[in-house]
């Protein structure tokens, strides 16, 4: 049998690691009461120097943070000087290139080219059959065939795909069944069986923190 800390374990678990981590922890100067305990206080203040801020009165840097964020307005160009800038370009207006076949794919050709490629593509498919004798005489590729089989459920087929070998004789290939196979796997509270998981009291709680 194995153990595993459930929702009310956990919150107990966590009750006494808050205890034993607040002995002798400060926060600026002041002990950890019950009343903020996991609650950490950071003083965050404006620094005077640029590009960092104040954590706790030490000046951190702030990544990222260039010297544009700190300098003066006036060192700038005047607003709309850029679009003045950009509205006195020359677009050029020669669009031979555009129509003389020079290359360039048109939406259609687009549409066409990614019909093309995705048309060979075949999605799954399952279909069930009354017995192996009543399978297709030749498969279709893409299909799962389902023959059922003497099992209980959720084992009730077993499964079959068409393989066209490249030498060879085609044919139908085995490739499983719907069985789930649960070997190896933990049980819980099973306790007819030593493999099988159970919620920690609290009193194993207690020891398991007694002994670390």
């Amino acid at each position: 049998m194995s153990k595993f800390l459930d929702d009310s374990g956990l919150t107990y678990f966590y009750g006494k690691l808050k205890a034993i981590f607040i002995r002798g922890v400060q926060v600026n100067g002041s002990d950890l009461t019950p009343s903020n305990v996991g609650k950490v206080n950071v003083l965050i203040q404006e620094s005077t120097n640029n590009g960092k801020i104040k954590v706790n009165n030490v000046d951190v840097d702030i990544h990222g943070l260039g010297s544009a964020a700190y300098t003066a307005s006036t060192d700038y160009d005047a607003a709309g000087a850029a679009s003045a800038a950009v509205a006195a370009l020359t677009i050029p207006t020669d669009t031979s290139d555009l129509t003389n076949g020079a290359g360039f794919q048109t939406s259609s050709d687009v549409t066409s080219a990614i019909n093309s490629a995705i048309s060979g593509i075949t999605g799954i498919d399952f279909q069930i059959v009354a017995s192996y004798s009543d399978l297709p005489a030749t498969g279709t590729k893409g299909v799962i065939y389902l023959v059922p089989n003497s099992g209980t459920a959720p084992n009730v087929y077993d499964e079959y795909i068409w393989v066209t070998p490249t030498s060879g004789t085609a044919g139908y290939e085995k490739i499983g069944s719907t069985a789930v196979d649960l070997t190896g796997y933990w049980q819980h509270n099973n306790s007819s069986s030593n493999d099988y998981l159970a919620a920690m009291t609290t009193a194993e709680i207690d020891a398991a923190i007694a002994a670390a």
